[in-house]
């Protein structure tokens, strides 16, 4: 990709090749008059995420406008989501699934999506989350268990709005979940996905996710195995789908 602009915030750092950056002032986006509608096609490029690299180097990944209605069996078999929802997503807004479930979810079902302003100590989430009144915490495996280090369960402040907890991006140990039971009270709710594609396996409140699993394939999901042949020599590899 070479792109003629990148808009972009101050101090957001931008790799080599001479790009020109365009300052966002979206106070003053707020006071202009709205556009009109346009429906465009469907396969029509929405936006760009990267992949994390964790096989390689990162990947950029074209998601069309029709992704947005491939996120919806997420909604309910994962995130549990409803008009008086209020999200809040741990992580940094430069992750997909800091986009994709902190915000693009929230605002496709017309509920509040609260994203992180500055960074913020895990010891300090709890606090937040009870002063903002979150009803769903969308975070990694990672983070909690650094909210638990850095604040054991009896410090964690009463949570009255809180309904549950997303969790993805890394495997939750039974030892966290026993942490975050006991700071919470609350159910977590697993998912396994990618930046290509979303999640398409989840657990939810109506199916909980067996021990040492992830869930249940989503609806609407088609997942197929692929077993790969690794000791191939000087023939060629067979691939075998299940």
């Amino acid at each position: 990709m070479a792109p003629a602009l990148v808009v972009c915030g101050p101090g957001v750092a931008l790799p080599e090749g001479g790009w020109r950056c365009l300052p966002v002032d979206l106070a003053l986006w707020e006071t202009l008059p709205l556009c009109d509608w346009h429906q465009g096609p469907a396969d029509r490029k929405a936006h760009v995420v990267f992949t994390s690299g964790t096989s390689g180097k990162p990947s950029a990944v074209r998601h069309a406008h029709r992704a947005i209605l491939g996120r919806a069996m997420m909604h309910q078999e994962w995130e549990g989501l409803g008009p008086a929802d209020r999200l809040l997503h741990s992580a940094a807004f430069s992750w997909t699934y800091t986009m994709g479930t902190g915000l693009m979810d929230p605002w496709t079902v017309g509920t509040n999506a609260l994203i992180l302003g500055a960074p913020t100590a895990p010891a300090d989430l709890p606090g937040l989350m009870a002063r903002q009144n979150v009803t769903i915490l969308a975070t990694a495996p990672g983070v909690l268990r650094q909210m638990l280090a850095a604040l054991p369960p009896e410090g964690w402040p009463a949570l009255p709005a809180l309904s549950h907890a997303v969790v993805a991006g890394d495997v939750l140990t039974q030892a966290v979940q026993k942490g975050r039971r006991a700071a919470t009270g609350r159910a977590a709710h697993v998912a396994l996905g990618m930046s290509e594609v979303s999640t398409y396996l989840s657990s939810s409140f109506a199916r909980p996710a067996p021990p040492g699993t992830a869930g249940y394939v989503q609806s609407g999901r088609r997942i197929a195995r692929l077993y790969v042949a690794t000791s191939c020599l000087d023939e060629p590899c067979l691939c075998a789908y299940a």
